[in-house]
């Protein structure tokens, strides 16, 4: 059931990515970070009970980065893409992949 909820909100996070790349003004910084914070927590309630805390501290230190404003923001608001160009080129190719693994049912 922990991990069916992963895998849910795994494709929730996904696809919203890939439509906020792809689709110009619909970046929500609160709904990707409400969903990414959901899914942090799912995922350490998922491997808590088989790793070891520093391994469980590698999955923060991990969101603790993806779901910052300056991070999402970064990707996502125009105004940006000019400072960070190399941010842009990057999400794109980070899109493709996701894409890439939708299409193969791997997430």
């Amino acid at each position: 059931d922990s991990l069916l909820s992963v895998q849910v909100n795994l494709k929730t996070v996904v696809k919203t990515l890939i439509s906020f790349y792809q689709v110009d003004h619909t970046y929500d910084r609160f709904f990707l970070v409400k969903y990414l914070t959901e899914l942090e927590t799912l995922l350490k309630n998922l491997i808590r009970p088989h790793l070891t805390e520093k391994s469980v501290g590698r999955v923060e230190q991990i969101f603790g980065v993806v779901k910052t404003e300056e991070f999402l923001d970064q990707i996502y608001q125009p105004k940006w893409f000019v400072l960070y160009p190399e941010m842009r080129q990057l999400m794109g190719q980070v899109v493709d992949d996701l894409i890439a693994c939708l299409d193969a049912g791997t997430i």
